[in-house]
């Protein structure tokens, strides 16, 4: 599953890479599989937002994202 935003790129590749350098609202995605961080580490971030979140997803007719973001919150990301 790509990332869905910049943000959550840099910190999928910031738990891949170097864990202990991770907010503690972060500390959540050290639960995922080093497959998935790789997954989201490596999604190029040329098109992605800056920052997305699942509302404005929601409006904009995107349900897909929309699921992800809220999936990427409830997993760590809070």
């Amino acid at each position: 599953m790509p990332a869905v935003s910049k943000a959550q790129q840099a910190v999928m590749a910031l738990a891949k890479h170097n864990p202990d350098k991770l907010y503690a609202r972060n500390k959540g995605v050290l639960k995922m599989s080093d497959k998935q961080l790789s997954d989201f580490a490596g999604t190029s971030t040329k098109k992605l937002p800056k920052h997305k979140n699942a509302l404005k997803a929601l409006m904009d007719g995107d349900a897909g994202t929309a699921k992800k973001v809220a999936a990427a919150k409830k997993g760590g990301c809070k």
